[in-house]
This record gives structure tokens, sequence and C-alpha cells, in this order.
């Protein structure tokens, strides 16, 4: 899926919704990495302001 085909599928309204990242037992903070051709999203590793249920 393509960045272009995420935003496709969310219309104006739901874009200034919170984004969620779970694993179907709670929720994890998230880090995103952006190279040449990808953009990466995978579980924050580092000291968060927020806590997760992990």
């Amino acid at each position: 899926m393509t960045l272009n085909d995420l935003l496709k599928s969310v219309s104006e309204e739901d874009k200034d919704k919170m984004l969620l990242y779970t694993d179907g037992k709670g929720w994890a903070n998230v880090n995103i990495r952006i190279d040449d051709s990808n953009i990466w999203i995978f579980d924050d590793e580092c000291n968060s302001p927020f806590s997760s249920d992990k």
C-alpha cells in the first residue's frame, strides 16, 4: 500500500483523527522513518512521553 492509497481511503473529516497501532491486545507508541522509497512504521523502543499497555 502506498501513502496515496492510504490517504484515498480516509475522508477529509477523518484526517484529524488519531492513528493507532495495535497488536490486538493493547496499543503501542510508534516511530516513523522515511527513506527514499519507503515509509517505515515500527514499535517505539525509546523513552516516549506516553506509556503503552506493553
